[in-house]
């Protein structure tokens, strides 16, 4: 999959008031927010499924790939606050009502606090404490084959 431009993979959170995004940037995955952006250097395009995280604790941002520290950057803003404690809908793969994600996203999720380089690992390898509540017999996930297989 060879993107168009840089949107063409773009994942992001967005909401009123707050955002927070992943991006194609150049060859590498990238992250804009509310507190400030980073662009990576690994190559991230035509060559499968990555694992990408982003840890902010104060005013460092770093982003990973595949459980590896791509980049960081000190001086963002240390008090910024992003919030999902409110009845705005977080829209996952895309952009307000127009960029959309082309490509997958699997196993998503935000938490409260900055995780370590060896927590990143865990997750990236199938930490069980970051696997789904649900089983596969569940509702959301017999919706999701049912999806897949008629598009």
């Amino acid at each position: 999959m060879e993107p168009a431009n840089w949107w063409n993979l773009n994942s992001a959170i967005d909401r009123p008031g707050n955002f927070f995004g992943f991006e194609y940037a150049g060859g590498g995955a990238g992250l804009a927010a509310d507190f400030g952006a980073i662009d990576g250097k690994v190559e991230i395009v035509n060559s499968g499924w990555h694992h990408v995280a982003a840890v902010k604790a104060g005013d460092n941002l770093q982003l990973y790939v595949d459980g590896v520290l791509d980049v960081q950057k000190d001086g963002m803003k240390k008090n910024a606050k992003w919030s999902v404690d409110n009845k705005d809908p977080i829209q996952i793969g895309g952009w307000g009502k127009f960029e959309n994600l082309v490509g997958s996203v699997d196993e998503m999720f935000i938490a409260k606090d900055a995780f370590t380089v060896d927590d990143l690992k865990k997750i990236m390898n199938g930490w069980k404490r970051a696997q789904p509540v649900f089983s596969s017999e569940k509702l959301s996930s017999i919706w999701g084959k049912i999806k897949k297989e008629n598009n």
